[in-house]
């Protein structure tokens, strides 16, 4: 999941420390750091919250993944507030020898700060928000809530966090979210309770409108391609159609299906994922890998026997569909899964 935490620079709340801010911040990198997520981050400004989510971060052990959206030297240039000598072009802040277990990537973006905002937003699941002015982190957060991302602010420390929590608290999050999002604290054990409701409310994202008829299409084609699938399965096309063609149809059909399924785990919070939603983009590919492994089964055939794959019966096609439609299943509905462990193979073939 891709969380962007967001705090601009601002005044505490009446009884809130610099340090126990910082503690805080510390704390919600630490916390992220023990689960495999991706942070979006925009400053490097020791007011803001970025810097310390780093830190802690590099606190927990293995490697942690945060991406870093800044403004252009421009843009920079014209904000007072920006230590615009810690900035270079390349994007060298944030040294990576200090903080050997955080993997840093660095893209600039021009339009100003807003723009940054938006597109940390538009890459993001989630949005964290901690304290912060309504100009900076306030006009973030009613963004996301407008762009349909999950927000979740932390009250505790005011700031425009707190007048966004006043306003969304009833209308998204139920009473256990409302009892653990608004305990005082800024330890690990604090930090944690904080992060698991967080994840919990952007699997879900109560901010999301349902598009009815958006699913009422993915509810359509989903059951009409598992219908046509089960139709050719039990040979009611088999004197029109060769078995060939059959068992390439039924792989079409079973990749079409795993990729609505997917989507709509998705949309249901169950399944998470880290690239583009785009449905043609991933109809494409699960279409491609549905082709990608009958050509495989067909290769491995022409391997073993010189021959292509048999299928003259309707027990051919059964037995060969149902294990090819299984594996297209399970490819196109983990494709994430599946891609890394291709490059991982990949990989260990190149050594």
């Amino acid at each position: 999941m891709r969380i962007f935490i967001i705090r601009s620079s601002g005044d505490l709340k009446e009884g809130i420390s610099k340090e126990k801010f910082e503690q805080a911040c510390e704390a919600l990198g630490e916390a992220l750091g023990t689960s495999d997520h991706t942070i979006i981050l925009c400053s490097d400004r020791e007011t803001t919250a970025d810097p310390h989510i780093v830190r802690g971060l590099n606190k927990a052990s293995g490697a942690h993944k945060v991406i870093l959206i800044r403004p252009d030297r421009d843009t920079l240039q014209e904000d007072l507030e920006d230590p615009v000598g810690t900035y270079d072009p390349v994007g060298t802040y944030y040294k990576e020898q200090e903080y050997p277990n955080v993997i840093f990537e660095r893209r600039e973006c021009n339009g100003g700060w807003r723009v940054v905002h938006l597109q940390a937003i538009r890459q993001c699941d989630v949005v964290i928000a901690i304290g912060g002015r309504l100009r900076g982190t306030g006009t973030a957060v009613y963004s996301a809530e407008v762009l349909e991302r999950a927000v979740i602010p932390i009250p505790s420390f005011g700031g425009a966090a707190e007048t966004a929590w006043k306003d969304f608290k009833r209308r998204y999050y139920n009473d256990d979210e409302i009892h653990e999002l608004q305990l005082p604290g800024s330890g690990v054990d604090w930090a944690t309770r904080i992060v698991n409701t967080a994840l919990a409310i952007a699997r879900r994202n109560p901010f999301k409108s349902v598009k009815w008829t958006e699913a009422g299409l993915t509810a359509f084609f989903g059951i009409a391609s598992s219908v046509l699938w089960v139709l050719l399965f039990l040979g009611l096309f088999s004197q029109q159609l060769t078995g060939t063609l059959i068992l390439v149809v039924m792989l079409l059909l079973i990749s079409i299906f795993g990729t609505l399924l997917r989507r709509t785990l998705r949309a249901l919070g169950v399944m998470q994922s880290e690239w583009s939603t785009n449905l043609i983009l991933e109809a494409f590919a699960g279409l491609g890998l549905a082709v990608g492994i009958f050509m495989l089964s067909e290769l491995t055939s022409f391997f073993l026997s010189t021959q292509p794959v048999q299928v003259q019966g309707l027990g051919d096609i059964q037995r060969l569909g149902l294990v090819l439609s299984l594996l297209v299943f399970l490819t196109v509905l983990f494709l994430e899964k599946s891609w890394r462990r291709v490059l991982a193979a990949g990989a260990i073939l190149n050594r």
